[in-house]
């Protein structure tokens, strides 16, 4: 990476790197620079090595042209890539706050901090101080502390909750549960807008509710951590036995229940695994249908890879994203994957057979039978990650054999998802 300082004494014509009593080195990372708005000369910097461990909090009193480092020890959280900010009081250089998994405050130039906020949500990615206020960010949304940080206020209105799934009860619709990026699983059971609770913790991702039996709710966090619950998600126990714990699970990894037999559901890793009793045991049902484990780390040997704390520094890679069944003929089933597969079986994953389109391999994000005819399919892939915008849908009517392109008119951003109509043929 060899990350570094650099300093312009002109306005930005020209940019000089800065090196004396700094960390060094291809191993640098993320760096935060803060100055201290009462003594201009001072500032700090959160220097992060490339695995997201701390390097050391650098401080310079001369702006720049000496460092030394005043702690090199603090406990960070281990992928600090994530945040990588520190901020300076405005009044007082010695005040430092270091944002990471916690919110970190040091009175005396950066030596020695303790968490501030405790109590308050996890991961922390900005912060404002006006006096004796303070506004901060973290992965629940907008806190303020008019004490500067004794005690803090949640503003809860805020519609800024990323949502990665909705699971609806077909026979309470009101009863709605909500995958949320690092606020777990939520539920609501009025359908209104102040009375989602959690019910699953972690990175809540993919939630769906038997359309048959409103006691039993199927929810995961990050990497395919299935959970079942039986009492309509007031208790959720994990629910992945069957599925080897070395697999190659996506961090958004599918949860498919069969549309004509509840009991039954579908989930993927590198290969697709199937369920006949409501998640109690799983079965493969297909090979490898990914490319193998790409650039990303090979996690075969290693059955507790899950619980290392990355957030996606190192991603996953040769992954399902997707597993569907035909609505009209539950034997044809549908795979994608992370790296531009797509894989059909009509005999209910006795065989596949990889019917790609043409164009790039992107990452396929949906697919969805036809709900009138068996054969019929929709596919949406992304190549987001790779820096393109552009709307990519197919359609087939052969059972992937053809592909035709139907994103002309759609606007010129990437596709997530596809929503047959079921009441409109065509």
């Amino acid at each position: 990476m060899n990350s570094g300082i650099y300093r312009s004494l002109d306005g930005g014509s020209t940019w000089s790197r800065l090196t004396n009593g700094l960390p060094g080195g291809s191993g640098v990372g993320r760096i935060g620079l803060a100055i201290a708005p009462s003594s201009p000369s001072t500032v700090y910097a959160l220097v992060i090595n490339g695995q997201g461990n701390l390097l050391g909090v650098a401080k310079t009193v001369n702006a720049g042209d000496s460092w030394i480092l005043t702690n090199a020890t603090l406990p960070l959280g281990g992928f600090s890539y994530y945040f990588g900010n520190i901020r300076v009081d405005p009044g007082d250089p010695n005040v430092v706050y270091v944002l990471d998994s916690y919110l970190w405050k040091s009175n005396d130039g950066g030596a020695n901090f303790t968490i501030i906020g405790a109590g308050l949500h996890l991961d922390w990615h900005d912060l404002i101080i006006v006096g004796r206020r303070m506004m901060a960010g973290n992965d629940a949304g907008f806190f303020e502390s008019k004490n500067r940080g004794s005690s803090w206020s949640h503003n809860e209105t805020l519609p800024i909750t990323q949502i990665y799934d909705l699971g609806i009860d077909r026979l309470q619709p009101q009863r709605r549960f909500a995958g949320a990026q690092d606020n777990g699983t939520l539920r609501t059971q009025s359908g209104g807008t102040s009375d989602w609770q959690g019910v699953l913790y972690g990175d809540g991702l993919q939630c769906e509710v038997d359309y048959a039996d409103s006691n039993v709710v199927y929810a995961e966090y990050q990497y395919g951590a299935i959970h079942r619950s039986t009492d309509g998600g007031n208790t959720l126990t994990s629910a992945t036995a069957g599925i080897d714990p070395t697999v190659r699970t996506n961090w958004n990894t599918p949860i498919t229940l069969d549309p004509n037999v509840p009991t039954t559901l579908y989930t993927g890793a590198q290969r697709v695994y199937r369920s006949t009793d409501s998640a109690l045991f799983w079965i493969p049902i297909s090979p490898d249908l990914t490319n193998g484990p790409g650039t990303g780390p090979d996690v075969s040997h290693d059955p507790r890879w899950r619980e290392r704390p990355d957030h996606l520094q190192n991603l996953i890679e040769g992954t399902i994203t997707v597993v569907s069944v035909s609505p009209v003929d539950r034997r044809i089933l549908w795979a994608g994957t992370d790296d531009g597969n797509v894989w059909v079986s009509d005999d209910s994953g006795a065989a596949w057979t990889r019917v790609n389109p043409p164009g790039p391999a992107y990452w396929v994000t949906d697919l969805a039978g036809d709900p009138f005819d068996a054969r019929t399919a929709y596919l949406s892939v992304t190549g987001y990650r790779q820096g393109d915008k552009l709307p990519y849908v197919r359609g087939t009517t052969d059972l992937g054999a053809t592909w035709h392109d139907i994103s002309a008119t759609l606007p010129q951003v990437p596709i997530n998802s596809i929503l047959p109509d079921p009441r409109w043929r065509g």
